[in-house]
């Protein structure tokens, strides 16, 4: 029997299916808002987890020879595109992109049926702060279309660094769907801005339009 992590060691079993459907789904909505999908890695340095990790959060770390234990598996792709940065590429600030990648947190079993400690999801990314409100009207807008919902539905909460926008169900039930904001750093001495949004996260974006079903249909 293969050994699996030791934060996921008490079965991989309970990991909602994730819908890749709507993944696939929302991939096509953000090439239709003019957005240009970006292949990130899914492995990248310490040092740039450390640029997006909140305060007092753990990242899953590789501990294999090759890495010398300063590689950690990505917690998002906004984490991806940062890596591919630090590489040396140059997004054009008039473009907007986006990557589909696997979610890796250290947080521990969560009280939670929304929160899982891996899962898969579309990125947000544009190099310029300015496109801010821009990209989190994409997200609402496509958020809205997979939820079968309209924008007006979903529930957007100004936060530091922008905006959350929320699921909300018949009993009041409010689940967060994605964030949005600017962030910065120095690359090679220089500042960077970025805007960064959840495009689509699974399985909780399903099983939050499941549960607004359910509640929908037990009030008809």
């Amino acid at each position: 029997m293969a050994e699996s992590f030791g934060l996921f060691d008490e079965d991989l079993d309970w990991l909602p299916e994730i819908n890749y459907i709507s993944i696939a789904r929302a991939e096509n909505l953000y090439r239709g808002r003019g957005y240009t999908k970006v292949q990130t890695p899914w492995v990248v340095n310490k040092s740039v987890t450390k640029i997006t990790a909140p305060e007092g959060a753990s990242s899953v770390g590789l501990d294999t020879d090759y890495c010398n234990g300063m590689l950690n598996l990505s917690a998002s792709a906004e984490q991806g595109f940062l890596q591919l940065v630090d590489g040396g590429w140059v997004p054009d600030p008039m473009k907007k992109y986006f990557s589909t990648a696997p979610c890796f947190r250290d947080e521990g079993r969560v009280d939670n049926e929304f929160t899982f400690q891996y899962f898969m999801k579309v990125e947000l990314f544009v190099a310029n702060a300015l496109k801010l409100n821009e990209v989190i009207d994409d997200a609402a807008q496509v958020l809205a279309t997979i939820m079968d919902t309209e924008p007006q539905e979903l529930k957007q909460v100004d936060t530091k660094e922008g905006v959350d926008i929320f699921g909300v169900s018949e009993t009041g039930l409010e689940v967060e769907l994605g964030s949005y904001g600017i962030r910065g750093c120095y690359i090679e001495g220089n500042p960077f801005y970025w805007v960064y949004g959840t495009g689509l996260a699974e399985p909780r974006t399903e099983l939050v339009r499941k549960r607004i079903i359910v509640e929908r249909s037990l009030r008809e």
